[in-house]
């Protein structure tokens, strides 16, 4: 090899190097002080952030950043007065707003002074300063279904699809969940990434207008309870008016909490088993219907979520809706993180790959249920499935480890090619 190459590189990069803006060497230190805050470990990004902003000329971002680390901690006070801080230094202030909000929204906040109307106000003033802060607009669709004002929740909707806010992979999944299921459907979703991508691609691009999407975390507030209930004609077993008349009961012998949701949830299950629920329902794979008191062998396996069985029907998994939902998944699709760089949840960041995650072990358990059946050949395409699926999505390489398992576990005994 020439040894000149090399020498040739450096002098290149050298003369093309310039010396780093000041703006520039802070944003560098405040991505590295809130490596903590992705990790967690609030107290410790509170210490190197707050050092940050006690620095002469520090940025309003930084004192944002401070403000939402604050707020982690549940030092309102101190989360309060950075926010502000940040907002009186005269720059588009969006995420101070946002984060005031936050602190602000009694549906987030247990602070003695939550408030809606403050929480709404500072929501309002981050989009009218950034229209592309989607962590706004999901808390003003929030703030807007609790008010009963359609037109601003849709509003918001509209926002978060225009602005790219949902990573490719996010819109993948939740399309693929919503074009799988059953006509009708009520999808009982868990967490921010299976609920509001698929609301987007329901209002923005009509995908399956169709199906309830209904959050079960916020099914436990009477007034989300009361919206779904209005905007679907779905039954609840109470008026709305005596939902909060309920009070949680803790079960010993299971992690389920009877509260609002338990109930309504409950009364679903009971109506579709008994055959007067007209729509079916749903769990999708991203939640965990045992703490709704609905065990897992008691549901139909669909690949994409778990459907309470109709009156006379058996509990199991039905092959051929798993089969058409793979089908239908498009691995390219998920090669992106599951959120997009403008997101500051932490909560969302989380799990980069949790989507894809999601399709794999899908097409890892297809791979055992063709185990089950002695149908090697079966499994053995399934195992390559969801190897080329790992490739496309550009999974990490443990996701290898994880298919050698399966292949391992799939593999015909000497008892079995007998």
């Amino acid at each position: 090899m020439n040894s000149k190459h090399p020498i040739i590189t450096i002098v290149l990069a050298g003369a093309l190097w310039a010396a780093p803006s000041l703006a520039q060497t802070r944003d560098e230190a405040l991505r590295d002080a809130l490596q903590p805050y992705w990790h967690h470990q609030y107290g410790a990004a509170a210490g190197q952030v707050r050092a940050l902003a006690e620095r002469p000329g520090a940025s309003a971002e930084t004192h944002a950043w401070l403000a939402e680390v604050y707020r982690r901690l549940d030092e309102r006070t101190e989360a309060r007065r950075e926010a502000h801080r940040a907002v009186a230094m005269g720059d588009c202030a969006s995420f101070a707003h946002t984060v005031l909000g936050d602190l602000y929204n009694p549906q987030l906040s247990s602070w003695d002074e939550a408030n809606a109307d403050s929480a709404w106000a500072h929501y309002r003033a981050a989009v009218a300063c950034d229209p592309a802060d989607g962590g706004a607009w999901m808390a003003i669709h929030m703030e807007a279904l609790r008010r009963d004002d359609r037109q601003a929740a849709e509003q918001a909707l509209r926002r978060l699809h225009e602005a790219g806010f949902f990573s490719g992979s996010a819109l993948a999944y939740n399309r693929w969940v919503l074009e799988s299921l059953p006509r009708g459907s009520i999808l009982l979703t868990n967490g921010d990434l299976d609920t509001y991508p698929a609301l987007v691609l329901q209002l923005a691009e009509g995908v399956r207008p169709d199906v309830a999407v209904v959050n079960v975390g916020l099914l436990d507030a009477a007034w989300y309870a009361g919206s779904v209930s209005r905007a679907h004609d779905l039954p609840l077993p109470l008026p709305v008016e005596q939902l909060d008349t309920i009070t949680p009961e803790y079960v010993d012998s299971t992690a389920a909490v009877k509260y609002i949701a338990y109930r309504v949830v409950q009364s679903w299950v009971r109506s579709a088993r008994e055959g007067r629920m007209q729509r079916p329902v749903v769990f999708a794979r991203t939640g965990d219907p045992t703490l709704l008191g609905v065990h897992m062998d008691s549901l139909v396996s669909l690949g994409t979520g778990y459907r309470i069985p109709s009156a006379g029907e058996r509990a199991g998994v039905d092959l051929d809706a798993v089969d058409a939902a793979l089908a239908r998944v498009v691995p390219a699709d998920y090669a992106t993180p599951a959120f997009t760089p403008g997101d500051r949840s932490v909560v969302r960041r989380t799990f980069p790959n949790q989507m894809a995650q999601i399709v794999f072990e899908v097409g890892l358990w297809r791979a055992d249920q063709a185990a089950e059946r002695q149908d090697w050949a079966g499994a053995r395409r399934w195992i390559e499935w969801a190897g080329r699926f790992a490739d496309a999505a550009r999974l990490p390489p443990e996701h290898r480890e994880r298919l050698q398992e399966t292949s391992d576990r799939t593999r015909p005994t000497e008892f079995d090619a007998r």
